[in-house]
């Protein structure tokens, strides 16, 4: 994979770039206040930014230099998410489809907490196997990191339980004066697997000079389709076999299809049109076969667009007013071959019944499909719907407005927070059981040669169904944290917090979805809101100069649940 970075500078911003490091110079000459930080893992405010907690930073530059455009990608490639982590390369036949996802040490999405800029994300609007909520990375808006912490422990008693399994807190730039805009073009030496990247960045107001800054960044992602056989000689037929465990490299759900003669078992392949007719592949003693590769995808064709904005406003040198708002736009396009359907039963489960759908397709003599004196199945690959082709929309939006100040010898905060995650998903080139069962049984549908179907015998038989998820998330939430005392070891510290937070969650799949009348599918809906009031405590205690020890509690209180409580202790020893 080759990587070509490009660097677009209109000359209009040449003599702000040239004045920006001698006024990054005069600043740096006038006496500045240590301010201090909030360290994921942590509620306490500190100079030091070191905590108790095992925490893994990735900066910007260090994404830049990996050659990584995704969030995503960046965090797959850490040891401690090594297992149950979604990518959107690979969902398209996953309930969270078009999506990606992180899991911490194994335990899943659900049990990994997705911050930004320390507080929470919308979940996606489609749950993973069903059950499992969780954040999609792709809405975050790449460009704007400034960098990612990891925090690689359970953090339940700080965060929640969504914390269990650990913490990714995304940090965006902030305080940026200026303007710069750059691209990324990746392609492999086949031509293939072609991603861009655009985006830009201005600021204006300077915080120490001007008491404002105002952020603006846009980030644009695409994405070319790859199928299977575009990576050919470089992956074969087989190794795709042994990696994605499809079976045979050619199928015999062939274009035409093939009859297969019924007596007790399935026998003898009969070739619809012999082994000569267009678009077969002959085998002797097979009958026709298709090169379903052809049309797989490999990396699914996808769109981003994210825009965030962040205004600062030092109100007092004590008092200073926030304010965010973040807009995510994704498109992903999964594509596969045309639907295959044969003379055994295909079965599916369907969630209403608690039982299983089947369909097959066979012909009895005299059903004008069927040119033999005998019962006949018929492996059919329906390419006169075209490929099958699942189109993922999502958009996101966040909006995040607070004040942060000093009283004394309290750092406090407090803010509120509104984000919506709106997903939908079309199929196109599915088969809805029920209307093809009627055209095979009354001899309507045409399968020696599809073409002649009418567009509306076609329309009933795939009639493209779309799956709705929407979720929402609104946040209220209030903390403080202050030096009470120093011992040998430091400062000791506290923090108090409280949140209020309501989730709502909308899953509406298509009717024939939920009836399961649709080849290989089933899906439920939910519907449903809850109410989560926390509050926590926690106290930092550093015994001695090397030894700190961190006391948490958290108490959180569901409208759907009950209340719990979570307790912590860590203990930080710097042995040199």
């Amino acid at each position: 994979m080759t990587h070509h970075r490009l660097k677009l500078l209109p000359q209009a911003l040449l003599a702000a770039m040239v004045v920006t490091p001698l006024a990054f110079a005069q600043q740096a000459a006038t006496p500045q206040k240590v301010e201090k930080i909030e360290v994921t893992g942590s509620n306490i405010k500190r100079v030091d930014a070191e905590s108790s907690a095992p925490i893994q930073i990735i900066t910007a530059e260090d994404l830049r230099k990996s050659g990584v455009t995704t969030i995503s990608e960046a965090l797959r490639n850490l040891p401690v998410a090594n297992a149950g982590s979604l990518n959107d390369l690979a969902t398209s036949n996953s309930f969270a489809i078009g999506s990606s996802s992180i899991s911490l040490r194994g335990l899943g999405a659900s049990a990994t907490l997705v911050l930004l800029n320390g507080r929470r994300l919308a979940n996606y609007g489609f749950a993973n196997g069903g059950q499992q909520q969780f954040v999609n990375l792709d809405t975050i808006p790449f460009a704007a990191i400034e960098r990612i912490e990891i925090l690689k422990d359970g953090a339940s008693a700080i965060y929640g339980s969504e914390a269990m399994a650990g913490v990714i807190n995304v940090i965006l730039r902030k305080d940026f004066t200026g303007a710069e805009a750059g691209g990324t073009y990746s392609i492999n030496s086949d031509s293939e697997f072609k991603t861009w990247r655009a985006n830009g960045a201005l600021g204006f107001g300077d915080l120490a000079r001007d008491k404002y800054n105002v952020l603006l960044s846009l980030d644009h992602f695409a994405r070319e389709r790859t199928t299977f056989r575009q990576t050919e000689p470089f992956l074969t037929r087989s190794v795709y076999r042994d990696i994605f465990g499809t079976g045979t490299a050619l199928s015999s759900f062939a274009i035409p299809g093939n009859y297969r003669r019924i007596a007790g078992t399935n026998t003898a392949i009969i070739p619809a049109g012999g082994l000569a007719a267009p678009g077969c592949t002959p085998v002797v003693g097979t009958g026709c076969l298709y090169d379903q590769f052809k049309e797989i995808d490999i990396v699914p064709k996808a769109t981003r667009d994210t825009a965030f904005l962040k205004a600062t406003w030092d109100i007092t040198a004590n008092l200073s007013a926030f304010g965010e708002a973040s807009f995510a736009k994704t498109k992903t396009e999964f594509q596969t071959a045309p639907i295959n359907i044969g003379e055994l039963n295909t079965s599916w489960f369907n969630v209403q019944t608690l039982g299983f759908n089947t369909i097959n397709v066979r012909f009895a003599p005299g059903n004008p499909n069927n040119p033999y004196p005998f019962p006949v199945g018929f492996r059919h690959r329906f390419a006169e719907l075209g490929n099958r082709i699942t189109n993922v929309d999502t958009e996101a939006k966040r909006v995040v407005a607070g004040l942060k100040g000093i009283a004394g010898t309290w750092d406090w905060e407090v803010g509120g927070v509104h984000m919506t995650s709106n997903t939908g998903a079309v199929y196109h080139g599915q088969v809805r059981a029920s209307a093809l069962k009627d055209l095979i049984a009354n001899g309507v549908y045409n399968f020696l040669n599809p073409s002649a179907n009418s567009a509306a015998t076609l329309a009933s038989v795939s009639p493209a169904p779309k799956n709705i998820g929407d979720s929402k998330m609104q946040i209220i939430d209030a903390k403080a944290s202050s030096e009470l005392m120093q011992m040998s070891g430091g400062a000791m510290a506290v923090a108090v917090g409280l949140e209020h937070r309501k989730e709502t969650l909308n899953a509406s799949p298509d009717t024939l979805f939920q009836t399961g009348d649709v080849v290989g599918f089933g899906a439920s809906s939910a519907s449903g809101n809850r109410n989560v009031t926390s509050g926590y405590a926690e106290l930092s205690v550093p015994f001695l100069k090397n030894v700190e020890t961190q006391f948490a509690l958290r108490r959180d209180k569901f409208s759907d649940y009950g209340s719990s409580t979570t307790p912590k202790v860590g203990i930080k020893w710097k042995a040199l």
